[in-house]
Parts: C-alpha cells; sequence; structure tokens
C-alpha cells in the first residue's frame, strides 16, 4: 500500500469508526490499544504500522486502501437537516453523517460511469413568499401540478436529480439532507411506516427547496420544512374541496382521505387545523382519540400505501454490472470497502473478489489504457 499523510489515515479511520457507532473507547478495546492511542491515530500524531492497518481494515470492514484516499466529500453537522435534531443525540447524528460521507463516495464513483439526472431543485428562500405557494410552485416546477396526490415521493425527488437512499440501522434518527455537490435525502425505513416516510422526504425536500445554503442546526427551520411538507403532499385547493364539510369530520372519512393522498391521519388532521378546516378543540380531541387507539404510533391503512424503494443508485448498479462494465465487487475493491459494508450503504448483494482477480479497470490503468 502507498505511503501517505497520517492526518489522511486519521481521518479515514474516525469516519470509518463513527459509521459503526463506536467510540474511541470501543475502537481501542477492539485492537487492544490505549483509547489515547486512538485519539492520537484519528489526530494524525501517530502513524500505523502495516499490523495495526491491517487489524483497523478488518475491525472498520474496509480494506487497506481505504485509508490512502483523501475524504473527498464529508458530510457535517452544520451542513445537514435532521428531522427532530433537539432529540436526535450527537452519537446517532454522527453515524450517519458518516453514512452520508460513504454514500457520497459510491455516487461520485458511480457518475464516473452513469449518467444521473441533472439536479433540478427550485431555490425559493422561506420568506421570499408564503409557504404553500413555493410548495405549489415546486409542484408545477416537476411537472407534478397543484390538485392530484402524488404517486412515488421517492420517485419525485429521484427524477430531481436528488439521491434518496435508506438508513435503517438507527432508531435515533428519522431523515437528514443535505443540498451539497448533488442533493442528498437519507430516510430511516426501521420504524417509519410507509405514509410518514414520504411525509418525511416531503420534509426534506422543502429544506433543499427554501434552505439550502444555510446554517442546517438552526431548530427554527424545522416548522417550515413541515408546513412545506403538509402544503406539498395536500395543496390547499384540492384539499380544501376534498376535506369533509362538516365541524366533526368521522374517522371514515379521514381515512379515506389518506388513501387517496398517502399522508398519515396526523398530518392530515394538522394540515386540516393550519386551513382552518376544523376549530381547535377538534384537534385536540382528535389527538387524544389517536393516542387512546394508539394510532400514535401504528395508524390504520399503512398497508394500503405503497413501500417506495430508492432506485437512482440501484439501477445504476445493475446497469453496471449487467453491461459488465464493472460489478458491485469491484466498485467495492476500488472504493476500499469490505463487500459487507458495500451492502450495508445500497442494499445491495456484493460477493467477495477472489484473491486472484485484478477487476479490468485496473489492469487497463496499469497498461495505460482508458
Amino acid at each position: 500500500m502507498e505511503k501517505t499523510d497520517p492526518k489522511v489515515i486519521g481521518a479515514r479511520v474516525r469516519i470509518a469508526r463513527l459509521l459503526q457507532e463506536q467510540t474511541q473507547a470501543d475502537l481501542a478495546k477492539q485492537l487492544e490499544v490505549t483509547a489515547a492511542f486512538v485519539c492520537q491515530l484519528e489526530a494524525g500524531t501517530r502513524q500505523p504500522g502495516a499490523d495495526l492497518l491491517a487489524a483497523l481494515s478488518v475491525v472498520l470492514r474496509v480494506e487497506p486502501e481505504f485509508f490512502v484516499r483523501h475524504i473527498s466529500d464529508e458530510f457535517r453537522d452544520e451542513e445537514c437537516f435532521f428531522r427532530k435534531r433537539k432529540t436526535t443525540p450527537m452519537y446517532a447524528r454522527s453515524r450517519a453523517l458518516a453514512h452520508g460521507s460513504f454514500l457520497t463516495e459510491l455516487v461520485s464513483l458511480l457518475e464516473q460511469h452513469v449518467d444521473f439526472p441533472d439536479e433540478d431543485v427550485p431555490n425559493v428562500p422561506e420568506g421570499s413568499k408564503p409557504i404553500d405557494e413555493i410548495a405549489e410552485e415546486s409542484r408545477v416546477a416537476w411537472g407534478l401540478g397543484v390538485d392530484t396526490p402524488i404517486v412515488n415521493m421517492t420517485r419525485v425527488l429521484e427524477n430531481a436529480g436528488i439521491v434518496v437512499a435508506d438508513f435503517g440501522s438507527s432508531r435515533k434518527v428519522d431523515a437528514f439532507s443535505r443540498a451539497g455537490a448533488r442533493a442528498v435525502v437519507v430516510r430511516n425505513t426501521e420504524t417509519q411506516a410507509p405514509s410518514r416516510l414520504r411525509f418525511d422526504l416531503a420534509h426534506e425536500c422543502g429544506h433543499l427547496v427554501m434552505h439550502a445554503g444555510q446554517d442546517a442546526s438552526k431548530p427554527e427551520l424545522e416548522p417550515a420544512a413541515d408546513a412545506f411538507a403538509g402544503a406539498f403532499l395536500l395543496p390547499r385547493r384540492a384539499f380544501v374541496a376534498e376535506f369533509p364539510r362538516t365541524s366533526s369530520p368521522s374517522w371514515q372519512s379521514l381515512r379515506e382521505l389518506k388513501r387517496r393522498w398517502g399522508v398519515s391521519l396526523s398530518a392530515i388532521i394538522r394540515r386540516a387545523r393550519e386551513l382552518r378546516l376544523i376549530d381547535p378543540l377538534f384537534y385536540q380531541r382528535a389527538y387524544k382519540q389517536m393516542s387512546a387507539r394508539g394510532w400514535n404510533t401504528h395508524e390504520p391503512d399503512e398497508h394500503l400505501i405503497s413501500d417506495e424503494k430508492p432506485e437512482l443508485i440501484t439501477t445504476a448498479l445493475r446497469m453496471l454490472d449487467d453491461a459488465g462494465e464493472i460489478t458491485p465487487a469491484e466498485l467495492a475493491q476500488r472504493l476500499g470497502w469490505a463487500p459487507v459494508l458495500f451492502t450495508e450503504i445500497t442494499g445491495e448483494p456484493c460477493e467477495q473478489l477472489p484473491d486472484d482477480i485484478i477487476p479490468i479497470d485496473r489492469a487497463r490503468r496499469g497498461r495505460g489504457v482508458g
């Protein structure tokens, strides 16, 4: 392995450690070194020997080559919008940020082989006009109209060139997003019902449209993103026309709206209150009834809402594999990831390359071809 700057190695160790939600003490215990040594290693003041680097590779599920390259695009906390930031512990955010950094390395590599859709995200700062107008203009910009349900929220974002990915191994993070070289939205599929996942995507969409370039750590940005999500999924004119014309709509009528629009009962009730279609008394009573029925965590009719799957990365991987250009295993090797880590990040299977197999792209580079 080529020699490199100890600070580069340290940064790589840190980000791979955070991806596994480990502390420096956790990593030190596995390596049978002191936590102080790991701290110095990550700071770049200690250089690991070949044996320690090999041990790090095993523990962190990467290859030794992983440590020699600079982190091309690291996700930072102040750049990323988190759902429920106030209640999301820093260790969970750090793991999510590391996941995002790994994801963008993969996307950057894929874009060398596959043309992703051009990014097309409206930029309408919050406060420049009412949020309902911003949401409707975004719908129009993406050819969605302003009076029909959105069939597939994931596909809306991907068609706009936004990478959507799943992050299903942490119960502390609902979703997060970042507007960078390419916008990314990562969602947690482990605990979220389909209707809530759709709302999470619309919420992050609101951040990308209204808050790109702002300090994402500001908690006051969250209510605006919620308002955008409600207006985007339940546009004012159509929602008002379809909402029951009564001061006390039945649960049956509200459930029919949920099935048609693919939005949770909770979001429907909140949107109805925003538009003054129900009064404060009904609003409070409805939430109490939902809690009593256990609908705060398990709403009815979720099985009738499609489980949307991200397609951009999966499609790119399969196109390259089917064309015989580069397999997932070869991509993992170029990234310096172990196959199990590749599968964790992408959700796609990845086999271990035999030791005597050399990827064709490496052979071409060795001969000066391509």
